[in-house]
């Protein structure tokens, strides 16, 4: 090993375990101490050169500046325009060299006057210094370029195929926190890091524990009185073969609701307005963009909006609000503002077309998108028996029916004989819309004939009766 004094007087470096070069940088003297150490025995022993730099005396003389600090990414190749190093002299008669180092590569081009460094291996940190050699070609005239410091970081990759996924979960228990799980398709060459940001304040990293699922990694996000504006959590993880980083990231805002003022929080794509009086409490208000898009196909939905989740701490609504959401096109009166509720049901809500976005009742905290309805217009107002779809149908057709009263609710099939042939539903049920499939079977299980059949929907004040026509 080699170390110099004063490194900018003089360079000096240890090529291929047994080659010293000493490079002069500025006029001066300085030590250098040569280290050896016995391969078998570990046993060192050291000694100490005295070298003087002066300017030589040669009219091709030239100067060169050095390159400054470097930052490079893993299996990435970086490029050094080494013309442009070039302070005094002429650039197309000087040669450049360089050896590298033991964490970095350098291979010189020397007709195009440009350098390519590479990281060598899996080598990510601080990866010291190199020098460029410049020499002048007719006068053998030399001078070099420090690249210092060097530092090696993995190449990082948005995870926009779900390489690397950070999701939020509104803790079940306590309502102040937010799980944030870490999901990796990959193996990681280590615990992935969470890095924590609450407006333009300092980042802190979020402890992660790791969960029974393997490459599944929780970590609990406190909502304190001090919580409020925009939080960023960036998730980055680094893959075991490849060593490129992967990177996720999630953006929740934070407001504070009172009982003597109104609140309004937003983010792309959703706006909540509650007025004076709409919580029964002061209360934190948490909106982010949940996870993942729930399809809601099982009950004839297609989603149009992104979906949001709105939590508070604390509290209930007692008055409404207003939720507005972004749709993809043009909204038409077959879209509406669907709330999901505790059994994953999406609930619809009263909804209206403004300016171009959808605004709906907001009436509970909970998980909230904009879905179009393919099977018609989706105004819960009264009980209403909507027609089937499809009609006529062979083997299967789909019943939608609004409620807008709890109660005890009977939804059946009937022959042309008024014969009771299938019971749907017969249960208590909440206001909101509801999809039930019909398979052209009976009670027993036996497929029906073709023909007419009536559907009934029923309540202890009233019932309404449709037709339709199964073919076979």
């Amino acid at each position: 090993t080699v170390e110099s004094k004063d490194s900018q007087t003089i360079l000096a470096q240890i090529f291929d375990g047994s080659n010293l070069k000493t490079i002069g940088g500025v006029e001066g003297e300085t030590d250098v101490v040569i280290s050896a150490t016995h391969a078998s025995s570990n046993r060192t022993s050291s000694g100490t050169i005295h070298v003087t730099a002066i300017r030589p005396t040669n009219p091709y003389e030239f100067s060169v500046m050095d390159f400054g600090p470097l930052t490079l990414q893993t299996n990435r190749d970086t490029t050094i325009d080494l013309s442009k190093l070039v302070t005094t002299g002429n650039f197309t008669t000087i040669s450049w060299s360089s050896g590298g180092n033991a964490n970095v590569g350098v291979e010189i081009d020397d007709v195009n006057k440009v350098a390519l460094i590479r990281p060598k291996g899996d080598f990510i940190g601080d990866a010291g210094s190199i020098v460029l050699m410049a020499t002048e070609i007719n006068s053998a005239v030399s001078a070099f370029s420090t690249v210092a410091p060097i530092t090696v970081e993995a190449a990082v990759v948005v995870s926009t195929s779900g390489v690397l996924e950070i999701s939020l979960i509104v803790n079940p228990v306590r309502r102040n926190f937010l799980d944030a799980f870490i999901v990796s398709r990959r193996k990681l060459l280590s615990v992935p890091t969470v890095e924590l940001q609450v407006g333009a304040g300092n980042k802190t990293v979020l402890r992660l524990d790791p969960v029974e699922v393997d490459r599944i990694w929780v970590g609990d996000f406190v909502i304190d009185d001090r919580t409020t504006g925009t939080v960023l959590l960036t998730s980055t993880g680094i893959t075991a073969e490849s060593m490129v980083a992967l990177a996720d990231s999630a953006v929740i805002e934070i407001g504070e609701a009172g009982i003597t003022s109104g609140f309004r929080i937003l983010r792309p794509g959703a706006e909540v307005s509650l007025p004076l009086g709409s919580v029964d409490r002061r209360t934190k208000v948490v909106l982010f963009e949940a996870s993942t898009i729930d399809r809601g196909t099982d009950q004839g939905l297609e989603p149009v909006s992104d979906q949001f989740v709105v939590h508070a701490t604390t509290g209930k609504i007692v008055f409404p609000g207003e939720i507005g959401l972004d749709v993809k096109g043009l909204p038409d009166d077959r879209m509406g503002i669907y709330r999901k509720n505790n059994d994953g049901d999406w609930i619809y809500v009263a909804s209206r077309i403004e300016a171009g976005r959808l605004v709906g009742d907001f009436t509970a905290f909970g998980t909230y998108g904009a879905f179009h309805d393919e099977l018609g217009a989706t105004r819960v107002t009264s009980l209403t028996l909507h027609a089937n779809f499809p009609n006529p149908f062979n083997p299967q057709t789909q019943m939608r029916f609004d409620i807008v009263e709890s109660g005890n609710y009977e939804l059946s099939i009937y022959n042309i004989l008024g014969q009771s042939v299938r019971s749907l539903v017969n249960e208590s049920l909440s206001p909101g819309t509801y999809r039930v499939a019909w398979d052209a079977r009976d009670d027993f299980g036996q497929p029906v004939g073709a023909g007419v059949y009536l559907y009934r929907l029923a309540s202890s004040h009233h019932f309404v009766t449709r037709k339709m026509l199964l073919l076979k």
